[in-house]
């Protein structure tokens, strides 16, 4: 509920369990998304994707829209709270 802490929503991580999903439909390593992600001016590493995906830290609002562009999908298909659509692509 809303009433409940931000705690109890690993620490307000929405998205960490679709970008593994994503990530692991397209057969992608960590290090293949981070390189994605850098080539399009995304300055991550691997840490910081594992600590997103493990639901340890938050995506920023840039980070969403660069895995929203890398994924090829919408930015709400990251907030679902079911299993990602299977609208990601292979690139």
């Amino acid at each position: 509920t809303l009433s409940q802490p931000m705690g109890t929503l690993r620490n307000g991580n929405f998205i960490g369990r679709n970008v593994s999903e994503f990530r692991r439909r397209n057969n992608w390593t960590r290090e293949v998304l981070v390189a994605k992600m850098q080539l399009l001016g995304c300055c991550t590493t691997r840490d910081v994707i594992a600590n997103i995906e493990t639901c340890r830290c938050t995506a920023t609002e840039k980070q969403v829209m660069y895995f929203a562009v890398v994924f090829g999908v919408e930015t709400g298909a990251l907030f679902t709270q079911n299993r990602p659509e299977a609208n990601g692509t292979n690139r």
